[in-house]
């Protein structure tokens, strides 16, 4: 059930099946590259300290007073949006106190709206330690080379788009990122970002409301931020072979290719059965022809980049065999689009997508995340998702399949390669 206000939208999933409940306090806006490091910093600055418990060790008491209550942020960029996230989650009040809701919301809110701030500056121990642990984070994620490749592809496939924006940040970026410039940032958030509650358990929705209206009360009404997430491709770029070299053992060869023209009901289920039956799961036409039967490669997997019409190939694969596997994932790739899979793999790939929706129903964060793909992404409800991917049939995949246009090859070279 959805209650608007003027400043922020509840969504209260009531269920009493749960012995805990969860709250996520989501913050929207257009994501922009430029303030990723910041967005990501305040993140980690909001659940490290606030006025009421001003260090780390004051916080673990007052969560384990709680109940041992959970706690956590974390940002996402989706599509063409960013999204901030605080969540807790806690035991409901019939095993616990009677308002224990209202006890773990207080907690909640004092993380979010009464930061430890001192003449318009977060702290500045807490702010340089967390900068100092994303740097370390920024600093070993480059030197993964599947980060790299990737990194490496989609920025060759789409620089200005969001899919090539990193969620931790850019080491760059840290070093201008002041106490005070974050707490403005802090305050632009809290200011212009659309948000939204989502509100999953057993709780009593007068009770809810109440609480909600209380806390919240003081914040700035909002304009609310709502536009498309998904980009139509209408091009591709031919022949786009790029390589880079680096010093490793092991060479990385990714793969883009754009989904063009693709209907509604192709993006959201066919799609799904397609990727798992090439690339998508342990019994994929890759894994068997690429892997196990040739053994061209440590690892090979396709994924779907779904907002974008984006798939990408992603293999670990010795330098001397780039020719051969290439041509492998391409032929498993043509197979498909010949009809040359069985029934089963239909079967599979529809059981597959049953089951991780029923698992989402197993849990509060689970049910939250399905009403939220409904919610912002339009997406069908749970009981039509089944309905229609049961739809999906040999000859849908088969005229799926012929719409992916290869754009770009970014092979990582390993010159250390024996």
């Amino acid at each position: 059930m959805k209650y608007e206000y003027d400043n922020l939208n509840l969504h209260i999933l009531k269920n009493k099946k749960f012995k805990k409940n969860i709250v996520s306090i989501e913050f929207k806006r257009k994501a922009k590259k430029e303030e990723m490091t910041l967005r990501n910093l305040l993140s980690i600055v909001l659940v490290r300290s606030c006025r009421k418990y001003p260090k780390e060790r004051d916080l673990l008491i007052k969560s384990e007073e709680l109940y041992d209550v959970a706690y956590n942020s974390r940002i996402r960029v989706l599509g063409w949006d960013s999204f901030l996230t605080l969540s807790l989650t806690f035991l409901s009040p019939k095993y616990t106190e009677k308002n224990m809701f209202f006890k773990s919301m207080s907690f909640l809110t004092e993380l979010l709206l009464s930061p430890n701030v001192k003449n318009g500056a977060f702290d500045e121990e807490i702010v340089n330690q967390a900068k100092a642990e994303l740097k370390e984070e920024l600093l070993l994620a480059n030197e993964q080379p599947y980060y790299l490749a990737m990194k490496g592809l989609l920025e060759n496939i789409d620089s200005s788009a969001p899919f090539t924006y990193s969620d931790m940040g850019y080491i760059e970026d840290l070093d201008n990122i002041t106490p005070t410039k974050l707490y403005d940032y802090y305050v632009s958030v809290l200011d212009s970002d659309s948000l939204d509650i989502f509100i999953c358990g057993d709780v009593d929705v007068l009770s809810v409301k109440k609480v909600i209206k209380e806390k919240f009360s003081k914040l700035n009404k909002r304009k609310k931020y709502n536009e498309n997430v998904y980009h139509i491709n209408k091009k591709t770029i031919e022949d786009n072979y790029i390589v880079k070299e680096i010093d490793n053992n092991q060479s990385i060869m990714n793969i883009g290719f754009k989904a063009l023209n693709l209907n509604d009901f192709e993006l959201r289920y066919v799609w799904y059965v397609y990727n798992y039956i090439l690339g998508g799961s342990a019994n994929s036409k890759l894994f068997r022809d690429v892997r196990e039967k040739e053994s061209l490669c440590y690892d090979i997997h396709s994924s779907m980049e779904n907002f974008f019409d984006l798939m990408i190939i992603s293999t670990g694969i010795n330098a001397i065999n780039e020719k051969k596997a290439k041509e492998l994932i391409l032929k498993s790739m043509d197979e498909i689009s010949k009809g040359h899979f069985l029934e089963k793999d239909i079967k599979d790939a529809i059981n597959s997508y049953i089951y991780d929706i029923k698992a989402n129903l197993g849990t509060p964060y689970g049910i939250v995340n399905l009403y939220r793909q409904k919610y912002y992404f339009n997406s069908d409800n749970y009981l039509l998702k089944i309905k229609n991917i049961k739809k999906v049939d040999k000859n849908m995949v088969i005229d799926l399949s012929k719409k992916f246009k290869l754009d770009t090859i970014y092979f990582l070279k390993g010159v250390n390669d024996d």
